[in-house]
């Protein structure tokens, strides 16, 4: 059992680090003065196109996603904490916890960068086209499931070791969360039958 655990959080670490890298790559790099001018002129010819209104939607759907995402990344990493002061020693444990201090230094300047990038972007008028955005969201929706099952499964961890009394605390509160990921999981279908409705309108309109 106890090997069985230290194999899932080393597994964690690595699908963390993974989807770190992917949000790297996935964040725009600064443009030349060219390129921003170009980017603009392409904003200019989608917004012709394509209502205001409804990408400043996909925009917003876009931040709420990333905010779920870091309160599943916090329960992530206190979950983590947890089986840490179950598993390892005291020497090791000041180790893992200088460590994830470190992660979230790191997380914090990711997430600064993203916002700076995100008001750039406003304030540039640059507008990425309803099917790029489509295609982020839906990336967004993938890592969110990897996520919750992570969780669950290292709840049930938890429940295996954790004396009972803590298990009926822990329980009450995974109910929370398990109704929180359905509330979650509600919204997300109604956003997607949102954005294949105005897709549906907008080829109409094209076509």
């Amino acid at each position: 059992m106890r090997s069985l655990l230290l194999l899932l959080l080393l597994l964690l670490q690595q699908q963390q680090q993974q989807q770190q890298r992917q949000r790297q790559r996935a964040q725009p790099q600064s443009r030349p003065a060219a390129a921003r001018a170009a980017a603009a002129a392409r904003a200019a010819e989608d917004r012709k196109k394509n209502k205001k209104g409804d990408k400043g939607d996909s925009c917003k759907k876009q931040q709420q996603l990333l905010q779920q995402q870091q309160q599943q990344q916090q329960q992530l990493q206190l979950l983590q904490l947890l089986l840490r002061l179950r598993l390892l020693p005291e020497q090791q444990q000041q180790q893992q916890q200088q460590q994830q201090q470190q992660q979230q230094k790191q997380q914090q300047q990711q997430q600064q960068q993203k916002q700076q990038q995100q008001q750039q972007q406003q304030q540039q008028g640059f507008w990425l086209p309803i099917h790029l955005i489509a295609k982020k969201q839906q990336q967004l929706l993938l890592q969110q499931q990897q996520q919750q099952q992570l969780l669950q499964l290292l709840q049930l961890l938890l429940r295996l070791l954790l004396p009972e009394q803590q298990q009926q605390q822990q329980q009450q509160q995974q109910q929370k969360q398990q109704q929180q990921q359905q509330q979650q999981k509600q919204q997300q279908q109604q956003q997607q039958q949102q954005q294949q409705h105005r897709r549906q309108q907008q080829q109409q309109q094209e076509g």
